[in-house]
Parts: structure tokens; sequence; C-alpha cells
């Protein structure tokens, strides 16, 4: 990761800032793990840039708009495809988008939840590229921890920033957020009343569930077992203050690898959530 091209300001004012996109007045909301990405110090500094740019006067929480955003970020030319795509926009909201699996999992829940039953893999698409956190009436999706990220590499430690020196290592950074991310989450829960939250692929699912009843008083979670290809193991509760759903899995909402046996049918896992 490059310091020249990573602002100082810009990068602390998208740590304490940003919590994800589309609105928190959406009835769902999808919080993953952090913000994913994160290969190339260019895309990194497009998003921090836009962040302080166009909300440079925030000081709270704040998601912003995905379609907005995306457009900023430049299509590196070393991605591939990159002869045929000029920003992230294009790449995932534009006419010829490709289709996210994480986004597809996400969609496929909403529709089962809403019991609106996605019909093929173009549809699935089209609900990205024209609805995907777009207002009030879809969905949000938060990021517990902010920066863009590599799951197998951490590359901020190369800023060596002096005021930053929890960027260090990822363990480091993610204890210096947690809590105060965490909160502001929850207090957004109990301003905004969502009707269903899904953290997925989470790591310490202990600690968010220490956190949660800590911040709710009378939370009690149940354990749900995995049923293979169908739904995935997960904790759920419901908070009675909000009249909220909230679901933790260690569960990603793409395959891994892209290899059926290793995912769930979320469609079906969001028509369960429903009826709780």
């Amino acid at each position: 990761m490059s310091s020249l091209l990573i602002s100082e300001a810009a990068l602390s004012h998208w740590i304490e800032n940003f919590y994800g996109y589309g609105s928190w007045e959406a009835p769902i909301w999808f919080i993953n793990h952090e913000e994913p990405s994160g290969d190339m110090p260019e895309e990194v500094a497009d998003k921090l840039n836009y962040f302080i740019e166009t909300h440079a006067e925030v000081n709270s929480p704040t998601l912003c708009d995905p379609r907005a955003l995306y457009k900023q970020v430049r299509f590196t030319p070393q991605r591939s495809r990159a002869d045929i795509f000029s920003n992230l926009y294009d790449y995932r909201f534009g006419p010829n988008a490709v289709q996210r699996g994480e986004w597809k999992g996400i969609i496929s829940l909403v529709h089962g939840y809403n019991n609106q039953p996605i019909s093929d893999a173009e549809t699935c698409l089209e609900y990205q590229c024209n609805s995907l956190a777009t207002g009030v009436n879809n969905e949000a999706l938060l990021r517990l921890y902010p920066l863009p990220a590599h799951s197998h590499a951490w590359y901020y430690s190369w800023l060596n920033l002096k005021d930053m020196d929890f960027l260090k290592s990822r363990t480091a950074y993610q204890e210096h957020v947690y809590e105060v991310r965490m909160q502001a989450i929850l207090e957004q829960i109990r301003i905004y009343h969502p009707k269903l939250v899904i953290m997925y692929d989470m790591k310490s699912v202990n600690t968010l569930k220490e956190s949660i009843q800590r911040h709710f008083s009378g939370v009690k979670f149940t354990t749900v077992k995995a049923i293979p290809h169908k739904i995935p193991p997960h904790h759920v509760s419901r908070l009675t203050e909000t009249d909220t759903t909230i679901v933790i899995t260690t569960q990603s909402t793409g395959l891994r690898h892209n290899r059926p046996e290793t995912g769930f049918d979320w469609e079906t896992f969001g028509r369960a959530l429903s009826v709780k």
C-alpha cells in the first residue's frame, strides 16, 4: 500500500465515519465483517477521497450511495476485464455488469424474506444493478470494520503513519475500532428499528453476542444448526425494544471458491427468518 496515494486525513475520516451503503431507514441491514477488496492502493485512495470530499462535514456514522462512490473508483489495469470497464460502477451496475457472489446471496435472502421468489440469475443481476441498497425501501449494506481489506493480506502496515500505529496489524486495528463501531451500529438499531439485521462472515460470534447483550437488556440468543446446502448455522435473537430480529453467522453470502457444495440457499434462509 503506497503512502503517497493515501491521505492520512481521508483515511482517518473514513475509519471514523464510513459505515457502509444505503440508508439507515432501510428495513433490512446486512453487516459484513469488513469492506472487501483493498488489493490496489488506487482503489482504496479513490474510495477514501470520494468519501471525504462528499461527506466532509459529517462526524457521525454515515452510509453513502454505492453507485455514486463506485463511479469514482477506477478499474485498474491490473484487474481482468480492464479493457471493458473503466470504473467499479460499470463493473457492478452498468449495462454489462457482472454479478457479485456476495450480493447474489443478499438479494436472494431479501426476496425470500419478502416472499418474492427469484426466478433466475438475470433477475438477481437486474436487482443488483437497479435496486440494491438504493434507499429506505431496500437494504443497507454495513461494515463492522471499515477499511477495504483482502481477507488474506494486510497492506496498511506499510503506511507508517505516526498517529495511526494501530494499523501495524489487522488485530491491532480491529481492537482499536471494534467497540466504538459496534456500539454505534447498535445505537442506530435503537434509533431506526430495522426489521432484520444479518451479521454475516463474522469471526468472533461470542464477542458480538456479548456486545449486543450489554446494549440491549434481556437479550438471549438461540443457536440454530445448519441444514446442508439450505440454511447456514446461525445465532438468532429478537430485540424486543426495537422489534428487530438479529442474526449472526460465520458464513458468507457468497459461495466459497464458486463451489455449490460450499454454499447455502439464501432465499430459503430468508423465508425461514420471515416466520420467526
